[in-house]
């Protein structure tokens, strides 16, 4: 929930852009082909550190980067 004025202003436009988006198919197909590029570099990331060992061999990575993605994605911060 967006508290100040600033953020509350940003929320509105950012609500409006999705709601267009959502309705213009070649907006929309953007985004879509964009998230998915940007989670398929995640994956590729999440992959070289459980290589590096920074992550444990066992992490599924595929999962970590559906969680990062849900974040980043739909998260407004404040």
């Amino acid at each position: 929930m967006p508290i100040s004025l600033e953020a509350q202003a940003e929320a509105g436009i950012v609500v409006a852009f999705w709601d267009r988006t959502a309705a213009n198919q070649v907006l929309a197909r953007h985004q879509a082909d964009a998230e998915s590029a940007w989670h398929a570099r995640m994956v590729e990331y999440l992959i070289d550190a459980v290589a590096a060992q920074e992550l444990h061999e066992r992490t599924p990575v595929t999962s970590v980067a559906d969680i990062i993605s849900s974040i980043c994605l739909g998260q407004q911060v404040e």
